[in-house]
């Protein structure tokens, strides 16, 4: 190489020195009359030969000069290349003898470079990771999954929890419609049966009008009615059989009267609850479809950690076998790093904070409730909505659809083929049996007693605080005088019906007592409207303005 340095610099010299000769050739001085003939241009073979030598000496020098410029060049690139295959031949020397080493100390210069490649190799995602990379990052996506599969079960608690808050809240509708329907019928019963008896005058003896009293009494305690109403009618019947007077029948219309608007409000009641129950059975068919979702998106993750598991011992498994292999001919073995979390590829079954849990047992052993698998939250709704309604004393239509109401004042045939079907009988023919018969009485085959029943129904448990005349206890026929209609005052049937006539009555009604007169009717209704009924019979004189004797104005209303 210094040989063709040496060459190249001697025809350098050469060339330099024939250059200069040219020119002091071109520029040497002329003749006066050379100058006109300098001034023509130079074309063609019109130049002079030592012009064109000096443009090819030119040609060559140029040609000389870019060859030396690309050889330079050329020559710096392959000492750079140089040096940096032998610095890179000294990197792997040292990254093998410190793998081989871990304890030796490493150089500042070294250290930087490694910082810098490491830099790079995270600039750069596409990189190539090591085994141990590998292994971290199959098990921090095993947390991830892990996580996800911990925050599934909450999601699955709540939705259960959801759903069975809705299934509570929707079996209390049951025993409600069960007690409306129920009252519906014993007021329709009463309205057909009793009061129809009563005031057609169809009983055969006084203690059977007795029966059908007492047990309006006891039917208007039970729904609440207006007790001055109901206690006007004991002891209004006659010992013959005639039509009753015009005060009873005005009183006996009230009855009615309150019966049938009772009875409407057990429709409308009915009604709403029907609307409730069925807006509820929506309610928990989303609650359901809400908690096999949860529990559908808990078996996705169930298995995505199930995979990520066995992913990550394969991979831990491969590593450290793989490592030991390498390093067990250096007479060492590496331990392998610990991860974040040991439990995680140990027990990944059982999550922090769920090992007791049901729902936890259940995902163990896969037997969660499956579409078409299992017993579905819809069957278990289904059993409990047959629970309650066998619990309750009338039956409820399947789903808890709302029951099909009818008027209840309308005269139907109580008997009829539907209600024969049925082996238990209607409340209306028990409640019938019960004003016509004793519980004593012998009672023809595969007929219900209705006498054991009426107490029942309207003593224990339908009418909790509803006291029970010991004559109807005990099974003895009721007279006027040891009914305990009112324990706190003894009154006679002529004031009693005198007395619901002043505060119910219309225009018509008060017409019937007798003593009064058209403007004391006046005064009775302005004072009832505008400041109340009268509750005592003492009071009359002063609402009406005049003398008044009590005891002649019942006498002449006696009943």
């Amino acid at each position: 190489m210094e040989i063709a340095a040496g060459a190249l610099l001697a025809a350098g010299a050469s060339i330099a020195g024939a250059v200069i000769g040219a020119v002091a050739v071109i520029f040497r001085p002329r003749p006066r009359e050379a100058d006109e003939a300098a001034l023509v241009p130079w074309t063609g073979h019109d130049r002079p030969s030592k012009v064109r030598r000096l443009d090819s000496m030119l040609d060559v020098f140029g040609g000389y000069q870019a060859r030396s410029e690309d050889h330079h060049r050329s020559q710096a690139r392959s000492e750079d290349h140089h040096a940096h295959r032998q610095l890179t031949r000294q990197e792997r020397m040292e990254d093998r003898s410190e793998d081989h080493h871990p304890h030796r100390p490493r150089s500042e210069d070294h250290h930087a470079h490694r910082q810098q490649q490491q830099q790079q190799q995270q600039q750069h995602p596409h990189r190539q990771l090591t085994p141990q990379e590998h292994v971290e990052a199959s098990g921090k996506k095993m947390e991830a999954k892990m996580a996800a599969l911990r925050s599934d079960n909450r999601a699955v608690a709540h939705a259960e929890a959801c759903l069975a808050s809705e299934i509570a809240a929707h079996r209390s509708f049951g025993p409600e419609i069960a007690t409306a329907k129920e009252d519906l019928e014993m007021c329709r019963a009463a309205v057909q049966r009793s009061c129809a008896v009563l005031r057609d005058g169809l009983w055969s003896n006084p203690e059977e009008a007795e029966q059908h009293i007492t047990a309006l009494g006891l039917l208007g305690r039970r729904m609440s009615l207006d007790r001055r109403v109901f206690e006007a009618l004991p002891g209004a019947c006659g010992p013959s059989r005639h039509p009753r007077s015009r005060a009873f029948v005005e009183v006996l219309t009230l009855v009615e009267r309150s019966l049938r608007e009772k009875g409407a409000d057990l429709e409308s009641k009915l009604a709403q609850l029907a609307s409730a129950a069925s807006a509820g059975l929506r309610e928990v068919r989303e609650a359901e479809a809400a908690a096999e979702a949860a529990k559908d998106r808990q078996l996705a993750s169930h298995e995505a950690v199930r995979n990520a598991a066995e992913a990550h011992r394969r991979l831990e498994a491969t590593f450290s076998m793989g490592f030991e292999s390498s390093s067990s001919r250096n007479g060492g073995r590496k331990k392998l790093p610990a991860l974040a979390d040991s439990n995680a590829s140990k027990d990944w079954r059982a999550p922090a904070g769920r090992q007791n849990s049901s729902l936890m047992a259940a995902l163990e052993d896969q037997s969660w409730d499956r579409p078409g698998t299992g017993t579905s939250t819809a069957l278990v709704l289904q059993e409990s909505m047959t629970s309650c309604a066998s619990s309750s004393k009338s039956r409820l239509p399947a789903g808890f659809e709302a029951p099909p109401l009818v008027a209840f004042w309308e005269d139907d045939e109580l008997e009829s083929a539907g209600d024969s079907q049925h082996n238990e009988e209607p409340l209306e023919e028990a409640l019938w049996s019960a004003l016509h018969t004793s519980d004593t009485d012998e009672q023809p085959a595969g007929r219900a007693r209705g006498g054991g029943r009426l107490k029942r129904a309207l003593s224990q448990e339908s009418a909790p605080g509803l006291p029970l005349p010991e004559s109807l206890a005990s099974g003895s026929r009721i007279t006027a005088k040891n009914s305990n209609v009112d324990s706190e005052e003894p009154r006679s049937a002529a004031e009693l019906a005198v007395l619901a006539l002043l505060e119910y009555g219309d225009e018509k009604g008060l017409a019937v007592i007798k003593g009064l007169k058209p403007e004391d009717v006046k005064k009775i209704l302005v004072h009832r409207s505008a400041i109340g009924p009268v509750s005592k019979l003492a009071d009359l004189p002063r609402m009406l303005g005049r003398k008044l004797s009590i005891k002649k104005f019942l006498s002449d209303n006696a009943v």
